[in-house]
């Protein structure tokens, strides 16, 4: 819950109500002050139990990993562009790696209703 909505929800609950019905009228300052502190340190206490944090060494380690599955896949889109005829592509511009994929299976599909047209088989 946010510092936000917990305020909010405290606003508006029968107990910060007096009898004119103005909000945190019995509430003093301070004491809204530590229930303010209260709710933000909860907060940060759940973010930091939330996931333990990782050393430098094995993120830096984690982030090459990502880099380089990154940088083999980006390689393969582009080693399958070439495969596609230049009809497929949109004025030249390079296609997105979605668009990559779905044009491939569509060529792959043509490719394979041409061959059961002529009669050559399709295994």
């Amino acid at each position: 819950m946010s510092p936000a909505s917990s305020f909010d929800s405290v606003c508006s609950s029968p107990e910060m109500m007096n009898i004119a019905g103005n909000p945190l009228s019995s509430l003093s300052h301070s004491a809204f002050q530590s229930y303010n502190n209260d709710v933000v340190a909860a907060a940060a206490n759940h973010k930091q139990t939330n996931k333990p944090k990782m050393s430098t060494k094995r993120r830096m380690k984690a982030s090459e990993r990502e880099k380089m599955r990154m940088r083999n896949l980006a390689d393969a889109l582009h080693h399958l562009r070439d495969y596609l005829p230049p009809d497929y592509s949109q004025r030249g511009q390079p296609l997105t790696k979605i668009q990559t994929l779905k044009y491939t299976i569509q060529y792959i599909n043509e490719l394979s209703d041409l061959l059961r047209k002529n009669g050559e088989g399709f295994a």
